[in-house]
């Protein structure tokens, strides 16, 4: 294995590390938020509907394959990763907004 086979593997183990650590800390540290936040937090809990929920899950389930292809060197998992990542970012904005604590931010993003 080359190194940059093994310098793109560790950045995308890193990347799912830093995934798994935000979406931890986030659930994790929610309970301080001040208060307004917190219902808000929970109103936009609320507010997503089924349809929203599974276009969540079906844009992260397209973004993990495409980044576990991505890791195994699949040649079509570039354009799939690059697809993912430009369809999230194009999304966005339709999203609303988001309420995160500090510390878990950096992880997130």
């Amino acid at each position: 294995m080359g190194r940059t086979t093994r310098v793109l593997r560790v950045a995308v183990l890193a990347e799912w590390v830093l995934l798994v650590t935000g979406a931890i800390g986030s659930l994790a540290l929610e309970s301080s938020l001040p208060a307004p936040l917190q219902t808000f937090v929970s109103q936009q809990d609320a507010a997503v509907g089924d349809a929203e929920g599974v276009s969540y899950m079906l844009l992260l389930a397209f973004y993990l394959g495409a980044s576990i292809g991505v890791y195994r060197l699949w040649r079509p998992a570039r354009a799939l990763y690059t697809i993912g990542i430009l369809g999230g970012a194009a999304l966005s904005p339709w999203l609303g907004h988001t309420v995160t604590p500090a510390l878990s931010a950096p992880a997130e993003y």
